[in-house]
């Protein structure tokens, strides 16, 4: 049985969102956003691609600090929405079910 995580991307998001960033995007921010809440540490790092998502977490290990990541996929209307706003296509505000 997977896990999932439910992502508001609102509309402030696309408006802070920055084009062809990877950490950036509206999506990535929507991400962010929802791992603080998750995984307190300010070090976490969100990764969007054309259909993945690339999360880094910071786990301590007994001799210092260890990255570990995940990778997950996008839904299809999150790839659409990656495509349409880095070519200044219109996007609205939307909710993505992560499987995680």
């Amino acid at each position: 049985m997977s896990d999932f995580m439910e992502v508001q991307v609102t509309e402030k998001d696309i408006e802070c969102g920055k084009r062809w960033s990877r950490t950036e995007c509206p999506i990535a921010i929507a991400i962010t956003r929802v791992i603080k809440e998750l995984l307190p540490e300010d070090d976490n790092i969100v990764l969007v691609r054309k259909k993945t998502v690339r999360i880094e977490e910071r786990v301590i290990a007994k001799d210092g600090k260890v990255w570990a990541w995940r990778l997950i996929k996008l839904p299809i209307k999150a790839q659409e929405f990656v495509y349409k706003f880095d070519r200044k296509q219109k996007v609205g505000p939307m909710t993505l079910e992560l499987e995680i």
